[in-house]
């Protein structure tokens, strides 16, 4: 049986959307878990082309570090990205070594083959975007994606959670439109299928901050004691920390970073993790 995060007293969201939750949800274990990872944005920053090219140098940067760093976690939001770094180094050394690292869960591919705007697209391509990326994730690198990243969207379809369901996807990373006071909660859709969601209260560049240049080691520590302390108010569990955003490359400096507020922090651990890994054992529970 596969491990689901450890929470008690979710109160399920209705009226077809995202609402907060009507009581605040306890859990055990109260570390921040720094996820690193990039917006895998098509056309923001040029062409396909341009975007998928930028792809494959983030890609090839995040396998360098975790070759050199084994505590180094990433993650790669959609498979569009994924496929092109296959097709692009196919027998090469380099797409060996992503399968290996993909395989041992230090670097995380997402179920989703592209981003797409939940409120625009039809139904369908909803299904199929699900489809072809669970589909890719097996067939390739012979692993199962558990969570969706929906990076940066400015909207979502109530029937989402129903997608995930059916397509065996349940969990979800929201970064953008949450609830500002609940950080943990389940995501009904009108057929009563549910995802249980991690909402990035502070948003999807939050944790950018731990390799600010400007900030010292002594403010970083603050921001951090500041930020969680905010989230505090309303939750009392693990906690969900992006680092990056659109197009970002994966930063060596993050590994020291997070070491060092590691250490000057506790026990409040700050822990390099993916979505997938980030999970305290424990059986979900909840009440409707």
């Amino acid at each position: 049986m596969r491990t689901r995060w450890s929470l008690i007293g979710i109160v399920l969201a209705s009226m077809g959307g995202l609402a907060a939750a009507a009581d605040k949800p306890t859990a055990s274990g109260s570390d921040v878990y720094v996820i690193p990872f990039s917006h895998l944005d098509l056309f923001w920053a040029g062409s396909r082309e341009e975007c998928l090219s930028r792809g494959n140098f983030i890609i090839t940067k995040a396998v360098q570090i975790a070759a050199r760093h084994p505590e180094f976690r990433f993650l790669l939001e959609d498979e569009v990205f994924v496929a092109e770094y296959v097709e692009s180094r196919r027998g090469s050394p380099e797409l060996e070594e992503l399968k290996r690292v993909v395989k041992a869960g230090r670097i995380e591919i997402g179920p989703k083959w592209a981003g797409i705007y939940q409120n625009l697209s039809r139904g369908e391509s909803h299904v199929r975007n699900q489809l072809y990326g669970k589909r890719y994730a097996r067939e390739v690198f012979g692993v199962d994606p558990q969570v969706a990243h929906l990076g940066d969207l400015p909207g979502y379809t109530s029937q989402f959670p129903q997608v995930l369901a059916k397509s065996d996807t349940p969990f979800m990373v929201q970064t953008r439109m949450g609830p500002p006071d609940c950080s943990l909660f389940r995501w009904r859709s009108p057929d009563g299928s549910t995802a249980l969601v991690w909402n990035a209260v502070k948003g999807y560049g939050w944790g950018t901050f731990l390799t600010s240049k400007t900030l010292s080691d002594e403010q970083k520590q603050q921001r951090i004691q500041r930020d969680v302390a905010d989230l505090r108010k309303n939750y009392q569990g693990p906690i969900f920390m992006n680092w990056g955003s659109d197009l970002f490359a994966p930063s060596e400096q993050l590994v020291d970073s997070v070491a060092t507020q590691n250490q000057r922090l506790a026990p409040l651990g700050i822990h390099l993790a993916t979505p997938e890994r980030s999970r305290p054992p424990g059986p979900t529970s909840s009440r409707p």
